[in-house]
């Protein structure tokens, strides 16, 4: 049985100095543009976001301290992980769910016995610096859910 033939090598050596600066440049231009539509897009996601909460209370953006119980290591929703101890923005409605995840977590612990009790890390002070600004000092004794 024959071998397939392969596709011929690109030979650089073909092409001028000229050339190659102007293939360069191109690619420059395309990544650029790449880049440029996917802010762009990211922009009309968040501001879309804005307006909706703007209408519906339920989907104003909050952030909630991701605090399970000591058996857990993260929160999966709709294929996005929550990990233990970060701060996430998320629309109210899902913080909400959130909150009474992490709430049932801690009462389930609680009903076996605290049987990983040892395995809890509970959630230090953060400083955080995201869209909102700073936030200091956010510990466990603080509200899970802050507006």
């Amino acid at each position: 049985m024959a071998r397939p033939a392969k596709d011929p090598v690109a030979n650089l050596d073909l092409l001028t100095d000229k050339e190659i600066e102007d293939t360069r440049v191109r690619a420059a231009a395309k990544v650029r543009e790449k880049l440029k539509k996917a802010a762009q897009d990211e922009l009309l996601a968040r501001l879309e976001q804005e307006e909706l909460a703007k209408l519906d209370p339920a989907e104003e953006m909050v952030d909630v301290l991701i605090d399970v119980a000591g058996f857990a290591n993260r929160i999966t929703i709709n294929g996005v992980d929550y990990m233990h101890g970060e701060i996430r923005t998320v629309p109210r409605r899902l913080a909400l769910c959130m909150q009474e995840i992490m709430q049932n977590t801690h009462r389930h612990e609680k009903a076996i016995g605290d049987a990983n009790r040892d395995a809890y890390k509970r959630p230090g002070s953060y400083v955080v610096i995201g869209p909102n600004g700073v936030i200091p000092g956010i510990n466990s004794k603080q509200s899970f859910l802050r507006a």
